[in-house]
């Protein structure tokens, strides 16, 4: 039985392999597909499937888009989000990933414009982990000569597809943040702050900032409540944050030190 952890698994030993020559597109992966020397993001994941031993459920193209295509055509998997540009739709699909999907990219303005190709590992927060060919760590990230353990924001992956595992592995159960603990005070606005400054407002704790919390934050600050975080919410957060011991610049950006005042303040604020 073929699980999708048996998938995850020969890709992440792959990590680390570039081709060679450099800008060759050269790979083993190319030369066991038979068509060596070109792009080889879709290759990488028919290998991976080749050598977990069920090469059925991932067909031979090294045409991303079409690739994934054909996992649900020809090779019997599903469509998880297909093709959607909707930002809520996919923020959506981070609760339905899975191990061992295969997700198509795009790197440009939400277009839905099928860049390139990976394998999902895990979901961390509003971001995919992924394992890909045939990208970088910070050049190209479609074209970029390498495998990589990639971390995707939400809104980068455009489609995504689940292949018919005959065995399905659920990812370990997380366990229930708790809102009251003290989270870092490091400048990273993170799934760990956003939960908290969510609790703080008493909104879903669910770390991902949507209208509904900035909505609820634009309330507490005592700016205009339109579900849109711009400057003008950051100067009333830096005004409020000011007048309650955690004195910033009222400029409007937030950045480092805005975050950093504001986890000081939800530490001494929010506790049970």
């Amino acid at each position: 039985m073929i699980s999708n952890v048996d998938v995850t698994k020969i890709a992440a030993s792959q990590i680390g392999i570039k081709e060679s020559p450099k800008n060759s597109n050269k790979t083993k992966y190319g030369a066991e597909f038979g068509l060596n020397g070109t792009p080889w993001c879709a290759e990488f994941c028919w290998w991976c499937f080749q050598h977990a031993g069920c090469g059925n459920l991932f067909p031979h193209n090294a045409n991303a888009a079409y690739a994934q295509d054909q996992v649900v055509s020809k090779c019997g998997g599903k469509w998880i989000m297909k093709k959607n540009t909707s930002r809520s739709t996919r923020q959506w699909y981070l609760g339905q990933a899975q191990p061992g999907d295969i997700v198509c990219f795009d790197f440009g303005k939400m277009n839905a414009y099928r860049q390139h190709i990976g394998i999902v590992e895990s979901v961390s927060g509003n971001n995919l982990i992924c394992i890909e060919g045939n990208t970088s760590v910070s050049g190209s990230q479609s074209n970029g000569g390498m495998v990589c353990r990639k971390t995707r924001y939400y809104t980068q992956v455009c489609s995504a597809a689940r292949p018919a595992y005959s065995g399905y592995v659920p990812p370990e159960p997380k366990p229930t943040p708790d809102p009251y603990a003290q989270i870092a005070v490091d400048g990273d606005f993170g799934p760990a702050t956003k939960r908290k400054m969510q609790c703080w407002l008493g909104v879903n704790q669910d770390g991902i900032v949507g209208k509904a919390t900035v909505k609820a934050l634009q309330n507490k600050v005592g700016t205009k409540a339109d579900g849109a975080w711009g400057p003008n919410t950051t100067k009333a957060l830096q005004r409020y944050l000011g007048k309650n011991g955690h004195k910033v610049q009222v400029d409007g950006q937030f950045g480092r030190k805005t975050i950093m005042a504001l986890q000081r303040y939800l530490n001494e604020t929010v506790k049970k």
